[in-house]
C-alpha cells in the first residue's frame, strides 16, 4: 500500500562499478571494523528470508520466483545501527554488496527526519558509499534526496540513468507548493489507471491531503531554496520539480500522466 506519510529509507550504494563486490562475511568484517556500535544478526536476517518465501508461497507466486530466496537463508544479515547522539537506530538487511545490486537499505526506527539524516551521513561516510534518501514507492509518487549541492539533470540521470535528457530547467520557487498541490490533486483525480488512485485514496482522502501530506515531508528536510521544474526532450509521463536545501538535492516525481501536471 502506498505511503500516506511518505517516510524516507537510506539506500547506501557504490560510487563506481569498479568497487569489488563483498560476500556477506566481508560485509560483517567491512561493517564491524568501521563501525563498532553496529549490531549484526545471522538468525534475524535467516527468519526475515523465510518470512519472504512464505508471503510469496501465500500469494500463489510460481515457485521459480522465490526458489532462489533460499540460497540467502545463511547468508543474509540483520544490521542495526544507532544514530550517533540519538536514540533512534537505522535498521536493515543485507545478503552482500555489490554494484548492480547495491549495498544496503536502511530505514529509522522510529521514524525522524533529521534522526534518518545524521544516521545515514554518518555510515555512509564510516563506509565509503554513496547515499540517497528514497521513499519506498517512488514508482507512482516519488522523492529522491541526495547530500550536498547536486543539479536537476544530475538528479534525473541519477533517477533515470539514460531513459531521457533534460531539454530545460524553469523556477518556480515563489509558488512551488501551490503548483505541488494542483499537481497531486489532477494526479489522483485524472490518473488513467483507476486502481493506482484507489489505492491511494484508501489511505488518503483528497488530493489536497496528499499534498499537504508530500509537501510535510518536502519541508521536514530543511528550508528550500530553490524550486525548478524539469522539461524533458521528449514526451516522458514522468512529471518532476527538483528542489534545493542548504545541504540536500531533491527530486519528486509524479508518474503516469502523459500530461503537464506542474505548471499552473
Amino acid at each position: 500500500m502506498p505511503d500516506p506519510d511518505f517516510q524516507l529509507t537510506a539506500d547506501f550504494y557504490f560510487p563506481s562499478e569498479n568497487c569489488p563486490s563483498l560476500d556477506v562475511q566481508e560485509v560483517v568484517r567491512l561493517l564491524e571494523s568501521r563501525i563498532p556500535t553496529v549490531t549484526i544478526d545471522f538468525e534475524r536476517g535467516r527468519q526475515q528470508v523465510l518470512a519472504n518465501i512464505d508471503r510469496l508461497k501465500s500469494l500463489s507466486t510460481p515457485e521459480i520466483i522465490y526458489c532462489g530466496e533460499y540460497q540467502l537463508v545463511d547468508r543474509t544479515i540483520y544490521v542495526e545501527i544507532p544514530v550517533p547522539e540519538r536514540s533512534e537506530k537505522l535498521v536493515g538487511y543485507t545478503s552482500g554488496f555489490n554494484y548492480y545490486d547495491g549495498c544496503l537499505g536502511l530505514e529509522c526506527q522510529p521514524f525522524d527526519t533529521e534522526a534518518l539524516k545524521r544516521g545515514a551521513i554518518f555510515a555512509a561516510k564510516s563506509l565509503g558509499l554513496d547515499l540517497s534518501l528514497m521513499t519506498s514507492d517512488y514508482h507512482e509518487i516519488g522523492i529522491l534526496f541526495k547530500p550536498g549541492k547536486v543539479t536537476p539533470p544530475d538528479l534525473i540521470a541519477e533517477r533515470y540513468a539514460d531513459l531521457v535528457a533534460v531539454s530545460d530547467v524553469r523556477s518556480v520557487t515563489d509558488d512551488w507548493q501551490s503548483r505541488l498541490e494542483t499537481a497531486c490533486t489532477n494526479w489522483l483525480n485524472t490518473h488513467p489507471t483507476e486502481q493506482t488512485a484507489q489505492r491511494w485514496r484508501s489511505v488518503i482522502t483528497d488530493g489536497h491531503s496528499l499534498a499537504r501530506s508530500l509537501i510535510h515531508r518536502l519541508t521536514s528536510m530543511g528550508t528550500v531554496r530553490e524550486a525548478s521544474i524539469i522539461d524533458f526532450d521528449r514526451e516522458f509521463w514522468h512529471h518532476c520539480l527538483a528542489l534545493d536545501y542548504d545541504e540536500w538535492s531533491g527530486l519528486v516525481n509524479l508518474s503516469g500522466l502523459p500530461k503537464p501536471l506542474l505548471d499552473l
